[in-house]
Protein backbone atom coordinates (compact mmCIF):
# COMPACT_ATOMS: atom_id res chain seq x y z
CA UNK A 1 0.00 0.00 0.00
CA UNK A 2 1.27 3.48 -0.85
CA UNK A 3 -0.08 6.74 0.50
CA UNK A 4 -0.06 9.75 -1.83
CA UNK A 5 2.81 12.08 -0.87
CA UNK A 6 4.41 9.48 1.38
CA UNK A 7 7.09 6.89 0.77
CA UNK A 8 7.44 3.66 2.68
CA UNK A 9 10.69 3.54 4.64
CA UNK A 10 10.96 0.19 6.37
CA UNK A 11 7.83 -0.24 8.47
CA UNK A 12 6.79 3.44 8.43
CA UNK A 13 5.81 6.08 5.90
CA UNK A 14 7.84 9.27 5.46
CA UNK A 15 7.09 12.44 3.53
CA UNK A 16 9.43 13.49 0.75
CA UNK A 17 10.52 16.49 2.82
CA UNK A 18 11.65 14.27 5.70
CA UNK A 19 13.63 12.11 3.30
CA UNK A 20 15.03 15.23 1.63
CA UNK A 21 16.39 16.40 5.00
CA UNK A 22 18.37 13.17 5.17
CA UNK A 23 19.86 13.74 1.74
CA UNK A 24 18.84 14.77 -1.73
CA UNK A 25 17.36 12.28 -4.16
CA UNK A 26 18.74 12.03 -7.67
CA UNK A 27 16.83 12.40 -10.93
CA UNK A 28 18.34 11.14 -14.16
CA UNK A 29 18.22 13.67 -16.98
CA UNK A 30 18.89 13.01 -20.67
CA UNK A 31 19.77 15.65 -23.27
CA UNK A 32 17.15 15.64 -26.03
CA UNK A 33 19.75 16.69 -28.62
CA UNK A 34 22.93 14.67 -27.98
CA UNK A 35 21.70 11.96 -25.59
CA UNK A 36 24.18 12.75 -22.78
CA UNK A 37 22.89 11.70 -19.35
CA UNK A 38 23.52 13.20 -15.92
CA UNK A 39 21.94 13.33 -12.48
CA UNK A 40 20.58 16.28 -10.59
CA UNK A 41 19.38 16.72 -7.02
CA UNK A 42 15.65 16.55 -6.47
CA UNK A 43 13.31 16.73 -3.50
CA UNK A 44 10.98 14.31 -5.28
CA UNK A 45 11.58 10.60 -4.87
CA UNK A 46 12.28 9.00 -8.24
CA UNK A 47 12.51 5.36 -9.17
CA UNK A 48 15.57 3.87 -10.85
CA UNK A 49 13.83 3.91 -14.26
CA UNK A 50 12.51 7.50 -14.00
CA UNK A 51 14.18 10.27 -15.98
CA UNK A 52 13.53 13.73 -17.36
CA UNK A 53 14.73 15.41 -20.53
CA UNK A 54 16.43 18.74 -21.08
CA UNK A 55 19.42 20.19 -22.92
CA UNK A 56 22.95 19.67 -21.61
CA UNK A 57 25.01 22.85 -21.23
CA UNK A 58 26.82 22.44 -24.57
CA UNK A 59 23.63 21.81 -26.58
CA UNK A 60 21.80 24.68 -24.86
CA UNK A 61 24.61 27.08 -25.76
CA UNK A 62 24.65 25.79 -29.33
CA UNK A 63 20.91 26.32 -29.70
CA UNK A 64 20.75 29.63 -27.83
CA UNK A 65 23.75 31.16 -29.64
CA UNK A 66 21.92 31.71 -32.93
CA UNK A 67 19.05 33.45 -31.16
CA UNK A 68 21.44 35.61 -29.14
CA UNK A 69 23.45 36.49 -32.28
CA UNK A 70 20.28 37.86 -33.92
CA UNK A 71 19.43 39.88 -30.81
CA UNK A 72 22.97 41.27 -30.64
CA UNK A 73 22.72 42.53 -34.22
CA UNK A 74 19.32 44.11 -33.55
CA UNK A 75 20.80 45.94 -30.54
CA UNK A 76 23.70 47.32 -32.61
CA UNK A 77 26.42 44.97 -31.34
CA UNK A 78 28.53 42.41 -33.16
CA UNK A 79 27.04 38.91 -33.36
CA UNK A 80 29.92 37.48 -31.36
CA UNK A 81 28.27 35.58 -28.48
CA UNK A 82 30.49 32.65 -27.55
CA UNK A 83 33.27 33.72 -29.90
CA UNK A 84 35.01 36.54 -28.05
CA UNK A 85 37.47 34.53 -26.02
CA UNK A 86 38.88 36.31 -22.97
CA UNK A 87 38.31 39.86 -24.19
CA UNK A 88 35.14 41.67 -25.26
CA UNK A 89 34.97 45.36 -26.17
CA UNK A 90 31.16 45.36 -26.49
CA UNK A 91 30.62 47.04 -23.11
CA UNK A 92 26.96 47.84 -23.83
CA UNK A 93 25.99 44.29 -24.81
CA UNK A 94 23.64 42.69 -22.31
CA UNK A 95 25.09 39.24 -23.08
CA UNK A 96 28.71 40.27 -22.39
CA UNK A 97 28.93 38.99 -18.81
CA UNK A 98 27.31 35.68 -19.69
CA UNK A 99 29.59 35.23 -22.71
CA UNK A 100 32.74 35.94 -20.69
CA UNK A 101 31.59 33.53 -17.96
CA UNK A 102 31.12 30.85 -20.63
CA UNK A 103 34.70 31.41 -21.76
CA UNK A 104 35.96 31.17 -18.15
CA UNK A 105 34.06 27.90 -17.71
CA UNK A 106 35.48 26.55 -20.99
CA UNK A 107 39.01 27.40 -19.84
CA UNK A 108 38.40 25.60 -16.53
CA UNK A 109 37.13 22.54 -18.41
CA UNK A 110 40.22 22.56 -20.65
CA UNK A 111 42.49 22.74 -17.59
CA UNK A 112 40.58 19.87 -15.97
CA UNK A 113 40.79 17.85 -19.21
CA UNK A 114 44.56 18.29 -19.10
CA UNK A 115 44.55 16.77 -15.60
CA UNK A 116 42.49 13.72 -16.57
CA UNK A 117 38.89 12.53 -16.36
CA UNK A 118 36.39 15.02 -15.03
CA UNK A 119 32.79 15.29 -13.94
CA UNK A 120 30.97 18.17 -15.62
CA UNK A 121 29.38 20.40 -13.03
CA UNK A 122 26.51 20.60 -12.27
CA UNK A 123 25.90 17.53 -14.43
CA UNK A 124 27.37 14.13 -13.70
CA UNK A 125 28.08 12.34 -16.99
CA UNK A 126 26.67 8.82 -16.96
CA UNK A 127 27.31 7.48 -20.40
Amino acid sequence: MSLRGFVREGNRYETASVLWCRGMNKLRVKCVKCGREWEKDSVVLWGPEDFSSSFCNACFIEIASSVIHKKQLREGNFDCFGKAGEYCDQLGCKYRRWCLRLEEAAQRRRRMDDRGPRQESPHVYLG
